[in-house]
């Protein structure tokens, strides 16, 4: 009798409430038209301040899919094995290449293994030319110029990625994880570049 079918977290890295109203007006006035909106099937959800739980991402992140407000040792308890458990399908795209990251350890027995993964386009050296540790200017998550491969803005990118697996599994419970790097820089302007595809 669970209330929910289908999962997505849209996550952008590095970026606030107030900034994402600022820069991104359209999704941000889509979403709000579902936040406690009892009379339809899709519901939206904020959640206030996690971004303020430290001031370093990945603690941020082990609150919400650890529940721990620290460094995490042991990964085995997580948030995405939990739906795993329940008969949904799991995605994540990762539009950075990392070798070092709390959510992107697939190699690790410890941490979940995506059924759909989406993120290794990221380490074309077209995109991040990086050495694994640094950010660069010019390129990658970092990069203060837009965040393109082939021509294309690496967020559309991963948006046709998950629509592919959305439609792959129209009968199934299906949670998705995103990860937009475009806040990931300097100048905070390049997710002005997302508001009208993400709204769409």
């Amino acid at each position: 009798n669970r209330i929910d079918k289908n999962v997505l977290i849209l996550y952008i890295d590095n970026l606030s409430r107030a900034h994402f109203n600022r820069k991104m007006p359209k999704p941000a006035e889509w979403f709000s038209q579902y936040v406690d909106n009892q009379e339809s099937e899709y519901s939206t959800h904020q959640y206030f301040r996690y971004h303020s739980v430290y001031y370093n991402t990945l603690f941020s992140n082990n609150a919400m899919y650890f529940g721990a407000v620290k460094h995490v040792e042991d990964t085995s308890e997580n948030v995405f094995d939990s739906f795993s458990k329940n008969g949904y399908m799991t995605g994540f795209f990762k539009d950075s290449c990392e070798t070092i990251s709390n959510s992107i350890h697939d190699k690790d027995l410890r941490m979940h293994h995506w059924d759909h993964f989406g993120g290794t386009i990221a380490c074309d050296t077209n995109y991040d030319d990086a050495d694994f540790t640094s950010l660069h200017v010019f390129s990658g998550k970092g990069s203060a110029i837009r965040h393109c491969l082939y021509g294309r803005d690496m967020h559309n990118i991963q948006m046709d990625y998950l629509k592919q697996f959305w439609a792959a599994y129209p009968e199934n419970r299906k949670f998705f994880r995103t990860h937009f790097s475009e806040a990931h820089e300097l100048t905070g302007e390049l997710v002005k570049y997302m508001d009208e595809d993400l709204r769409d």
